[in-house]
């Protein structure tokens, strides 16, 4: 039995025992409910979610009718693991050899105006068992959150540098994406810059 400090009439304090055992950390949002038929409180710690990208939500891959890897069948990713995308990449090489993957992680520089370099991490993930289109929309989502996350933009980025950077992406929807996201921090200014590499 764990003593309860009573704060006032509406709250109380979790005892740090409890708080441990659960890795309840200040500013969590916890989740308090009551069984009424055991007439116990129970206490766990809320964890954000969003939809796994890589299936959609399905927790398998249709195509091959195999469990997804970012997720593990969970159809849903955990916030803080998408939110420091070096976690889940991490995650993703641990568990490589149980779902037959191997996955390279590199650094490219990609000079940029004013003899100023920028520093891209890049992911690569290979396999015989699963469809390359589904590998490529994956490896572009990290890609863009590696960018997002990692990346410093010291400099501005001139409209050739960011079609060479976009083009690293093989998936339309995210090249887009990624082009806008460049363009939103330096310069919308001009945008036939970008139209005129996106023809070459």
């Amino acid at each position: 039995m764990y003593k309860v400090i009573k704060v006032s009439n509406r709250s109380f304090t979790i005892p740090k025992l409890i708080r441990n055992r659960l890795n309840i950390n200040p500013y969590d949002n916890v989740i308090i409910d009551y069984d009424n038929e055991k007439k116990i409180l129970i206490i766990e710690k809320h964890i954000s979610t969003y939809k796994c990208f890589a299936c959609e939500g399905e927790g398998i891959f249709k195509k091959e009718n195999r469990e997804c890897f970012v997720c593990n069948g969970d159809k849903r990713i955990d916030k803080d693991l998408f939110d420091d995308i070096y976690q889940l990449i991490k995650k993703l090489m641990f568990q490589s050899k149980e779902y037959e993957l191997d996955i390279n992680l590199s650094t490219e520089i990609v000079e940029i105006h004013n003899n100023e370099n920028l520093r891209i991490s890049n992911i690569q993930i290979y396999s015989t068992i699963y469809d390359r289109n589904v590998l490529d929309r994956i490896e572009d989502q990290i890609r863009k959150e590696l960018i997002k996350q990692n990346s410093k933009f010291d400099g501005d980025l001139t409209y050739k540098n960011i079609f060479i950077i976009s083009k690293k992406f093989k998936t339309n929807e995210i090249r887009s994406y990624i082009i806008n996201y460049l363009l939103s921090i330096h310069s919308k200014k001009n945008r036939k810059g970008v139209q005129y590499y996106e023809k070459q």
